[in-house]
């Protein structure tokens, strides 16, 4: 049998146990077809569309010098960044990169035709990658060289002593869309919000938790009910009051932990929703906040099931009230809410000192130009031009 007899076998046994023929585009239907071509002696090995069990994957390099290097720098920079993202994302680019390849005999030109190749995956196939894209294809690739030029091999000897091969490869720049709210706009996306339904007080207290906070979407998807704190708060002059405060950990700091003060209107629409969910009287310190909904309320949870709401869940729905207000769903992505939620403390009136502390960015320059992005920026020296203008009778 030959793999054609071998799919219109498997096709003619879904046939025939009262399944449709469904096109080999789903996963779970490779996976079911390589399972019959294994029993059918068509195919050896794994199936390729099942996870590989744990201990079985396999080695990126024959050298053990080489893999011994690859476990470790994984291992370090999970430790230095707290990211298991990164990590995944990481070790994803180097098991293509050196597929077939000596390390030792890799070429900036290999680099080069690696980094900047057309999309091979499901996504946009065959088009450029984004500047993003290539720009973590290059950091890989040269955080792990530069790796090995310190890792010593067991005979006590340098691993790697030749020029990084990723030298004189520049990062791009990439396209930087901000995509905030305006305040109409914002009224009329939570005014799209049914609150008589728990999905609807769980969805207004979520979106409005992203507007008031501006936290990213990875730290508002993590937050428990034990990381809500009534305590004392101390402002910047010293003074203290009584507050809400939030725990959280950020992107690329998910090992230090953070906290914020959020408006207690804000801790009251939350209280609200998990009353109406009926898990406020049993909330434990580990509980999700915004959990997935069954069926019943039109979700696929299963009874007695508490799913944390995932970002995609999070930003479908956002999509969906987008559209009922009758705004551009394409224009609106979870990270809209933090760029709105700078635009709007500073049309409220707030410093871009403080605005920077609430967003947590690294230099005060960073949020200037994040800001001068998100609103207009006044042109006082124009006004005093154009006074002088007017005196002079051109203006």
């Amino acid at each position: 049998m030959d793999w054609r007899q071998c799919l219109k076998s498997y096709l003619d046994s879904l046939a025939t146990s009262g399944e449709s023929h469904t096109v080999i585009k789903d996963h779970t239907t490779r996976r079911a077809l390589y399972d019959f071509a294994i029993e059918q002696g068509v195919y050896t090995g794994d199936n390729p569309a099942r996870p590989a069990p744990k201990g079985k994957t396999p080695p990126v390099f024959d050298d053990p010098d080489w893999q011994a290097a690859y476990e470790q720098f994984l291992a370090e920079l999970e430790h230095k960044s707290g990211s298991t993202a990164t990590v995944t994302s990481y070790r994803a680019i180097l098991r293509r990169f050196f597929r077939g390849k000596s390390p030792l005999s890799v070429t900036r030109t290999d680099v080069h035709q690696f980094v900047y190749a057309p999309n091979n995956g499901s996504r946009n196939p065959g088009a450029q990658p984004q500047t993003a894209t290539k720009n973590q294809k290059c950091a890989a690739l040269r955080s792990f060289f530069t790796f090995a030029t310190t890792f010593t091999t067991t005979t006590g000897e340098a691993l790697y002593e030749k020029a990084n091969p990723c030298n004189g490869i520049k990062f791009g720049k990439p396209a930087i869309a901000y995509k905030s709210l305006s305040p109409e706009e914002i009224r009329a996306f939570f005014a799209a919000i049914d609150r008589s339904t728990i999905q609807g007080k769980r969805d207004y207290s979520l979106y409005m938790f992203f507007l008031m906070s501006a936290r990213r979407r990875s730290a508002v998807q993590r937050l428990k009910f034990g990381d809500l704190e009534q305590t004392l708060i101390a402002d910047e002059h010293g003074k203290t009051h009584q507050g809400w405060c939030y725990h959280f950990t950020e992107k690329g700091n998910s090992t230090v932990q953070d906290s914020q003060e959020i408006e207690s209107a804000v801790v009251d629409l939350i209280m609200e929703y998990l009353e109406a969910d009926g898990r406020l009287s049993t909330a434990t310190p580990s509980m999700p906040i915004w959990t997935a909904i069954g069926p019943t309320r039109g979700g696929t949870v299963r009874p007695g099931e508490v799913r944390p709401l995932s970002s995609k869940s999070m930003a479908t729905a956002m999509k969906k009230y987008a559209a009922r207000a009758s705004l551009d769903p394409n224009r609106m992505s979870l990270h809209s809410w933090r760029h709105s939620s700078a635009k709007m403390r500073r049309l409220a009136g707030s410093s871009v000192l403080d605005i920077s502390r609430a967003l947590r960015h690294a230099s005060l320059d960073m949020s200037m130009r994040y800001i001068g992005k998100l609103v207009s920026q006044s042109d006082d020296g124009g006004r005093l031009l154009s006074a002088q203008l007017a005196q002079l009778g051109v203006l």
